[in-house]
């Protein structure tokens, strides 16, 4: 249990790390990574030999849409409310809207998405990646998805790395 507590404590530290400490790191303004419930599927490829139901796939992009009309919204408190209790571990609420309110400050609003890829982790999670595009830059955002115990398709992972500043009067320097 105690380590349990030191590695929630040391993943939230990384999160915030990269929060408050990108532009010192020479990343991307505005990266953000709060996936909580996502650490296993992070780096794992796609699983090919996994038997995923349709209703999975069908259900992780109806809850990607809402989430990426929520993110266009800045509604960021209605996406932590309805999101799995992993993806709740690592912040409170107001912790989490903080961070969305900060990365938003950076690239601007979200002006479109496309979906660019569905894949199924090995542990039947479900990772929709959208080519963003938002008023300073152009983004990957890859949300991950689990079926909960009582069948609902819940948010455990929010993944953003922002590929390609934009020029013009809007882009930020």
């Amino acid at each position: 249990m105690k380590s349990a507590r030191c590695v929630k404590a040391a993943v939230l530290f990384l999160v915030l790390t990269v929060f408050v400490g990108c532009d010192s790191k020479g990343e991307k303004p505005g990266a953000t990574t709060v996936s909580p419930g996502d650490k296993a599927g992070a780096s794992a490829p796609a699983s090919a030999g996994i038997a995923v139901p349709e209703k999975d796939k069908t259900d992780a992009r109806a809850e990607g849409a809402r989430v990426i009309a929520q993110m266009k919204a800045g509604e960021f408190p209605a996406i932590y409310k309805v999101s799995a209790s992993a993806f709740k571990q690592l912040g409170t609420e107001p912790q989490f809207v903080a961070m969305m309110e900060q990365t938003r400050k950076k690239t601007g609003a979200l002006n479109s998405s496309k979906e660019t890829a569905l894949e199924t982790g090995p542990d039947k999670r479900q990772m929709v990646t959208y080519s963003v595009d938002y008023d300073n830059v152009k983004s990957n955002l890859r949300l991950s998805f689990l079926r909960s115990k009582e069948g609902k398709m819940e948010l455990v992972g929010l993944n953003q790395k922002d590929d390609v500043v934009k020029s013009g009067k809007n882009a930020k320097k």
